[in-house]
C-alpha cells in the first residue's frame, strides 16, 4: 500500500513540476514578445533603420517578391541587428516580421502614397491593432 501511496506522490509530483515549467516557459515567451514590442516602437535610430531598408529595397530591384530570414548575409547589419524572424519584401514593401501567427507585429517600410513610390517612404511599427509611423525619408535621397 505504501509503495502505491510513493509512485502516486511521485507521479504528482512530476506531473506538478511539468505543468509549472510549462507555464514559466510560457511566461517568458511573453514577456519577450512584450519586450520585442517595446524595443520596436521605440527605436532609436529610426532614419537609419528606413536608410537601411531604402537600400535593401534598391539592392534587391524594383520586381523582386519574396522573404528571407532575418540572420541572411543579404540583410543589411542594421537590419539584421533587429533579430526579424522573417524580411517579407514585394514590389512596394518591405516587412519585417517578428512574430506571426495570430499576433503579427513588426516594422513595415512602404510608400507615403502608392501612386508616388520614388517620394517619401515611412517607417512603421504595426501590429493586428495599429501602426504607428516612426520614421519617413525621401526614396530618392535617404534624407
Amino acid at each position: 500500500m505504501t509503495a502505491i501511496r510513493s509512485a502516486r506522490t511521485i507521479v504528482a509530483t512530476v506531473v506538478a513540476l511539468a505543468a509549472l515549467l510549462y507555464i514559466a516557459l510560457w511566461i517568458g515567451y511573453f514577456r519577450h514578445n512584450s519586450s520585442t514590442r517595446q524595443e520596436l516602437q521605440n527605436l532609436t535610430e529610426p532614419l537609419k533603420v528606413a536608410e537601411a531598408c531604402r537600400l535593401m529595397m534598391l539592392s534587391l530591384g524594383t520586381n523582386a517578391f519574396g522573404n528571407v530570414t532575418g540572420d541572411d548575409p543579404s540583410v543589411p547589419v542594421m537590419l539584421r541587428d533587429l533579430r526579424a524572424r522573417h524580411l517579407i519584401f514585394q514590389q512596394h514593401e518591405l516587412r519585417l516580421e517578428f512574430h506571426g501567427g495570430s499576433d503579427h507585429y513588426g516594422l513595415v517600410f512602404a510608400p507615403i502614397d502608392v501612386e508616388c513610390p520614388t517620394g517619401r517612404w515611412s517607417l512603421a511599427y504595426y501590429d493586428g491593432l495599429k501602426r504607428q509611423s516612426l520614421a519617413s525619408i525621401e526614396w530618392s535621397s535617404g534624407k
